[in-house]
């Protein structure tokens, strides 16, 4: 395991490096067009099941089953779920 000066020294020269900056902010960029994707979706469902009560009701049920779920379990499942698919597709 190193030290503490080592790792402190470590993360110096990654600061300093153009490198984790760019990592950063595509990290950023990749976070916020998410946000901004989910929004839209999230803006067109909401006016659709305003206007057409019959849409909010067939979705109801998934959104109060998914409203009892933790965002982090979500996540995690939407991750495993994901990677199934994608070795699914790969190794067959």
């Amino acid at each position: 395991m190193p030290s503490l000066f080592d790792s402190m020294m470590k993360m110096r020269a990654l600061l300093a490096s153009g490198v984790f900056w760019v990592g950063l902010g595509m990290s950023v960029l990749r976070a916020l067009s998410a946000f901004a994707i989910s929004f839209v979706f999230a803006l067109i469902f909401s006016v659709i099941a305003y206007l057409v009560p019959s849409f909010a009701r067939f979705f109801a049920p998934i959104v109060s089953a998914l409203r009892s779920l933790p965002v982090l379990a979500v996540l995690l499942i939407l991750g495993l779920w994901h990677l199934a698919n994608l070795q699914f597709f790969c190794f067959s």
